[in-house]
This record gives C-alpha cells, structure tokens and sequence, in this order.
C-alpha cells in the first residue's frame, strides 16, 4: 500500500491524487488560463446523479463501474504548451488518470496532462437493438414438463 502512494505522488509531481479527489474549486475565483500542457476537461458521460456512467445509452451504477473505465470528456481549457487538444474537443481516457473537483455548477472537473489523453473522439449514431436493456445478469429458469 506504501508503495503505491509513493508511486502515485512521484507519478503526479508530488501530488497524490487522493488528497484531491472531490475537492470543490474555491467559489470565489475562476480559472481562466492552465500552464505548460495542463488541460481541463468536463465528463460528458456522466448520469444526471453524477456518479453513474451512460454507456451506449444503458445509465450504469456508479458501485458497479470500475474507476478505470474509459471516460469521454470535453476539453474546457488548454494549457500553452499543449500541441494536439484543443478547447471544445471530446476526448477520451482512462477514469484514474487526472485530479477531480467540483466546479460551482456542481459538475466534475479533471484537470490533466495532454500526454494522458488517449484520442480525440466523435460520437456516432447509436440504434439499440432492443427496447429494454438490462445491466444485470439474465437469470436462469428450469422448465419443467408434465408428466415426469
């Protein structure tokens, strides 16, 4: 366990991103500039309770996801340094990656390097095949026949 915390503060320059996870931003001041390849990104995956995820329009249960699912965000801000995102972009990365906090609005907001980023994303069309989808397991019924 030591280990890990001090692979994730040397991994963060120092910051462990447990000490900051959910952390609101002071109401007070806006960030309106990021330095070197610093971008901040906004969750457009997220269910309106804000813990649950959308996934090919099935809501999943925040319990039930793992932290390190892939998450689709729109970039908010850009540092100077950064050479490929820009503002307005939909991105997509690894959930753990990035440090969290709360905005005013009471949407999440993860700041991260560019180098963290994954791909510059697009949604596409999406028909679900069936009307009622269902993130549980399909639960098994023996029939039974007369006369046995």
């Amino acid at each position: 366990m030591y280990q890990q915390q001090v692979n994730a503060v040397q991994e963060n320059q120092g910051i462990a991103p447990e000490d900051y996870k959910n952390l609101p931003l002071p109401e007070d001041y806006e960030i309106t500039q990021l330095l070197g390849d610093v971008i901040s990104v906004e969750y457009l995956d997220t269910a309106e309770d804000g813990k649950s995820l959308i996934r090919n329009g099935i809501i999943l249960p925040g319990q039930i996801v793992d932290n390190r699912a892939w998450r689709i965000a729109r970039v908010m801000l850009v540092g100077p340094d950064c050479k490929t995102v820009k503002k307005g972009d939909t991105v997509i990365f690894p959930g753990d990656r990035g440090l969290q906090a709360l905005q005013r609005n009471g949407k999440m907001m993860v700041f991260l390097s560019e180098n963290r980023i994954f791909g510059i994303c697009e949604p596409i069309n999406f028909t679900p095949k069936t009307e009622a989808v269902s993130v549980l397991p399909p639960i098994k019924r023996k029939v039974l026949k007369k006369n046995q």
